[in-house]
């Protein structure tokens, strides 16, 4: 019975009866460093769609209040889907005007069938002098 199943899904996987949508992450981490307090807490995270059907980001989740992906009012992370081979930015902002060292995730819900995303940033934010 097993080998039905893996023949079948070779079979639909070879002539693209299966279809999907998938994230890979350029890079999954952001390291600050130290950061002076105040200082530009943006930063991106590129994603590229390895799917063969578009890819729809429909969230983009900090762990806590410090940490957001909204600029101006308006999502920092594409609107428009992003089509098979196409990339992307998620544009993240960590607050930082809280002191002290910082790791914190953030969650990239989509139509990705593999299910959401987790990028991470961290890093130190030193004492206002």
């Amino acid at each position: 019975m097993k080998k039905i199943f893996l023949i079948l899904g070779t079979v639909l996987l070879s002539t693209g009866i299966m279809k999907s949508q998938e994230i890979l992450l350029e890079n999954d981490k952001i390291n600050y460093g130290d950061i002076n307090y105040g200082d530009d807490g943006h930063r991106d995270f590129v994603i590229t769609n390895i799917g063969t059907e578009p890819l729809l980001i429909n969230n983009v989740i900090g762990q806590c209040g410090c940490t957001s992906s909204i600029e101006n009012g308006k999502p920092g992370w594409p609107i428009e889907p992003i089509r098979p081979n196409g990339k992307g930015i998620i544009k993240i902002n960590y607050d930082t005007k809280r002191v002290g060292k910082f790791n914190k995730m953030i969650t990239i819900n989509s139509n990705d069938l593999k299910g959401e995303k987790k990028i991470f940033i961290y890093g130190n934010v030193l004492p206002q002098k």
